[in-house]
């Protein structure tokens, strides 16, 4: 039921290279850190899951905005350092006040 398909793994092994091959292409990478990429600088943070995921997150969600709230509950909305309002009719309009763990808007 669960197992590794053979073919897809070659398939994710040739993506992997061809994305080597067109970083080196376009002169982000020497082939030297290409063929030897752990010990790369590009890769020194790898194992700062947080950093990943906001790189991710900033890929796959361009439209994202900064929420910046004052002890007083007051709220500000930044994206590309500009000040940005919800829309009348989003929901989060009338919100007053957000958790405050929360950074950021999608």
């Amino acid at each position: 039921e669960n197992y590794l398909n053979f073919v897809a793994l070659r398939e994710i092994s040739d993506s992997r290279r061809q994305f080597l091959d067109l970083l080196c292409s376009i002169g982000f990478l020497d082939k030297s850190d290409a063929d030897n990429l752990k010990q790369s600088t590009f890769n020194r943070h790898a194992k700062k899951h947080e950093l990943v995921h906001a790189v991710c997150a900033a890929g796959f969600y361009p439209n994202i905005a900064r929420l910046d709230q004052t002890p007083a509950m007051n709220i500000s909305l930044w994206h590309n350092n500009e000040r940005i309002n919800f829309h009348g009719k989003s929901i989060n309009a009338s919100k007053k006040r957000f958790q405050s763990s929360d950074k950021w808007i999608v």
